[in-house]
Formats: structure tokens, sequence, C-alpha cells
């Protein structure tokens, strides 16, 4: 059989590389200054990724025209966005990090498979559910590698960030039908910036003016932002929305890599197993 059969499939390449940028979201806030809010974190993220995205389209000439949108979607998928960097970050305060990570990252592909097939008519292909299956139990096996704490309010708002992550990659996929991704993310990252500007009058932001501070702010906008979310578009675009709901599962696996070389985090046997079926999934999911 020749080798040629087996690449790797642009659309899901696209993706992985935007979640290799959304895994250092958690390392970067791990080392925010003291007084680094969640909620602040995620607001700076809008807000720094919309003026990115506006710098970006200005110079190459992909400013979004003020005629052709429907601004139902582009406010319903706006609303999302912010409502899943709440939704999420309160979650990992309730319930803790892994088991919040967990809920949500495991619950993505499930849902967005369901969700795909009734919307978009999208029926995922046989390898689909052996993948899903090997990643979500990678995922599982990530997660329970140190205590618990579950907290019901937390789960029920990591299903929710869920259901809002799921709301916004449908929308947008929609939106990228006529628009190219980064005018797109032009726009949504812009009026989610702007929903979330209250959140700077809410919690403190002295943190921000220190070199550190603005390091962090910088990578959460510019890398973990607006140039994840435009990668992640444009690979939405082109992939089948099941198959880009799994790949989703690859943050995990980076944010566990930079816990082991950056943060120290110890590597036992459960975590590099739940790794490797996170990898064999991506894997499978990836090749043509």
């Amino acid at each position: 059989m020749s080798l040629k059969k087996f690449q790797i499939a642009p659309g899901p390449l696209l993706i992985l590389l935007s979640n290799l940028c959304f895994c250092t979201t958690g390392t970067a806030q791990a080392l925010a200054p003291e007084g680094a809010s969640a909620p602040v974190v995620g607001a700076l993220r809008l807000l720094i990724g919309g003026m990115a995205m506006l710098g970006w389209c200005a110079a190459t000439g992909k400013l979004p025209r003020r005629t052709g949108w429907p601004w139902a979607k582009v406010l319903l998928a706006g609303v999302s966005l912010v409502a899943f960097q709440v939704c999420f970050f309160l979650a990992l305060r309730k319930t803790g990090v892994a088991v919040g990570t967990m809920v949500c990252a495991g619950s993505v592909p499930i849902m967005g498979g369901l969700f795909s097939w009734i919307f978009f008519k999208e029926k995922p292909s046989r390898l689909w559910y052996p993948a899903t299956l090997a990643a979500v139990a990678g995922v599982v096996l990530l997660s329970v590698s140190g205590p618990l704490r579950v907290e019901p309010l937390g789960l029920v708002l990591a299903l929710t960030a869920t259901l809002f992550y799921l709301g916004n990659t449908m929308t947008s996929k929609s939106l990228a039908r006529q628009h190219q991704p980064e005018t797109v993310m032009c726009v949504l990252f812009l009026m989610a910036g702007l929903l979330s500007l209250p959140i700077f009058f809410m919690f403190p932001v002295d943190w921000l003016f220190s070199a550190r501070g603005m390091l962090v702010a910088l990578h959460l906008g510019v890398v973990t932002a607006a140039l994840a979310y435009t990668l992640n578009l444009a690979g939405l675009k082109i992939t089948p929305t099941p198959t880009a709901m799994t790949l989703v599962l690859t943050d995990p696996f980076g944010a566990a890599l930079l816990g082991f070389f950056l943060l120290g985090e110890p590597a036992t046997p459960p975590i590099l197993l739940g790794m490797c079926l996170i990898f064999v999934s991506m894997a499978v999911l990836s090749v043509t």
C-alpha cells in the first residue's frame, strides 16, 4: 500500500495547529501575575484578539464590509463567545481544572457530533466512533490522575460552556461560508470584546500593568484567541463538524505536555496512557 495515501488532510491540520495555540491558555494563566482573575483573562483574550484581527484584516485588505452580514447570527456567535469564556473559567474555579476540563472537552465531540447531524446533516464517519471513544477515554485518564473536586454547579457550568462553544462554532462555520475566516473572526472578536468591557470595571486589573502581565495578555489575545480561532475556523470550513469536534481534544493533550515541561507537573502512567489514546485518535482522524 502506497504511503502517499496517508497524508494529513489540510482541514484537520489547521485545526490541530489551532489547538497547539489553544492549549497554551492554561499555562499562560498559571504564569500570570497574582490577582489575574479568570473573567478578566477571558475578556482580555477577546478584546486583544479583536484588535489583533482588526490590524491583520486592515493590513491584508480583508476588512469586513458593512453589508452582507446576517447580524442575528453575528450577535448569537458574539454572545456565545463571551458566555463560553465566563462559564468555562467559572467551572474551573468551582470544580477544579481537572474535572472542569474533562467535562467540557469530553462533551464537545459527543454533543458536537449530535448537533452537526441535526443541523448540518453531517453524519459521522465509521472511524469517528472508535476514535472519539478513545479520545474521550484519554481525556478522562488525563483528568483523574490527581485528587478530584466535584461540585454540581461546576459540572452544570462546564456543560453550559460546551453548549455556548458549540453555538459559536456552528454559527461561525455558517458565516465562514460567505466570508473569509479572518473577516468573520474580526467581527466576532470585536463584538465579543465590546460586550465584555464591563468585566474590566468589576474585577481588579492592576496586574496587567506589569511587564509579565502585558506579555501574558498579548499571548492570550494574539496566540490563543486571534491566531487560534482563525486557524480553527479555516479548518472547520473544510472539515466535517464531527471530526473537527473530536480534534478539539488535542487541547488537553498539549496542555498536559506544557504542564510537564514548563510547570513541573508529574507524568504518571495514567496520564501517559491517556496521551497515547488521544494521539492515536487524532492521527486516525487526521489522515486521508
